[in-house]
């Protein structure tokens, strides 16, 4: 994660990993504003950015919506992909692991969780994109 130094943002904690690569939650060094740095290795034996890289920022540069994660800013070095993206201190998965509440009380809040993500679902879908990409963490 010593790529970083480059940027203009420090390390805080690692807060996720995936089949693309790992999530660390930082800080901006010159605002000060929390981010999530989604760090995506480039296998050395292609020519150029991967095509799923690509199709994952496309996706995410159009999807602008209350309840879908934003994507701030996209910076590349000769091996490495960052994807800067606004920091949430709560997320569905992070939510649903943290309330282990009564029945009743879960029902409720599932509802509302249900309800925003069909709210976000329907914008990324009328953009005629989807992905198999779009996970938990995603989700606010």
């Amino acid at each position: 994660m010593g790529k970083l130094k480059n940027l203009n943002y420090k390390k805080i904690k690692k807060i996720g990993a995936g089949g693309y690569g790992e999530v660390y939650k930082c800080r901006n060094k010159v605002t000060g504003q929390k981010v999530a740095i989604k760090m995506m290795t480039i296998q050395t034996e292609q020519e150029g950015v991967p095509s799923y890289i690509i199709r994952e920022v496309s996706l995410l540069k159009e999807l602008e919506h209350e309840n879908i994660v934003r994507l701030l800013d996209v910076q590349s070095g000769w091996t490495d992909v960052f994807l800067v993206f606004e920091y949430l201190d709560l997320d569905l998965h992070s939510f649903i692991t943290r309330h282990k509440t009564t029945l009743n009380s879960l029902v409720i809040k599932v509802s509302k969780i249900v309800c925003f993500i069909l709210s976000g679902t329907p914008f990324a879908h009328c953009l005629n994109e989807i992905s198999s990409s779009i996970r938990q963490h995603m989700v606010h």
